[in-house]
């Protein structure tokens, strides 16, 4: 069909095919170009080529630059739309770690109150149990004193004094 040595032209060659059959569609019904007889619709229709073909010849190697330009314009809006995503994620990423370094600061500054709160808790335990052995240790001596009291004769230790001091 096209005697072009070029690859890129073919498209060309067909885009005019594509383009003719188009107008053709366009100017006549489909019963029409169906029941149609031999060269019927040759001298409506042959301008109409002749402009198409005028066309296509004088553009042709701007359409092929044309393809060329607009498959690299695709490519880059291919590229800008992953550029955005990527952007995107990145910048979701930085509000999450973030976020994560908020939650760890806090959680720093809650083990710090924690650790502090934790050894005024345990000062107060050891104080407390001291208490409690202060106190124990009174209450046994009270009641040591209370049964030598008894068995030496009363709180003065009369009975349980040697012979000498009575």
């Amino acid at each position: 069909i096209s005697d072009d040595v070029d690859v890129r032209y073919h498209e060309v060659t067909f885009n005019f095919l594509e383009d003719s059959m188009a107008k053709f569609s366009k100017s006549y019904a489909a019963y029409r170009i169906t029941k149609a007889k031999a060269y019927e619709m040759d001298k409506k229709f042959s301008n109409e080529l002749a402009k198409l073909m005028y066309f296509y010849n004088e553009n042709r190697s701007k359409m092929v630059t044309n393809g060329a330009v607009n498959s690299l314009l695709i490519k880059v809006d291919d590229l800008k739309g992953l550029l955005g995503d990527n952007i995107k994620m990145v910048l979701e990423r930085e509000s999450k770690l973030d976020s994560l370094v908020k939650q760890s600061d806090d959680m720093l500054n809650e083990t710090k109150v924690f650790t502090k709160r934790s050894k005024s808790l345990k000062s107060k335990m050891k104080r407390q149990h001291f208490y409690y052995y202060i106190i124990a240790a009174v209450f046994g001596f009270l009641v040591i004193y209370f049964l030598a009291a008894e068995v030496c004769g009363g709180f003065t230790f009369k009975g349980c004094r040697t012979g000498n001091e009575r």
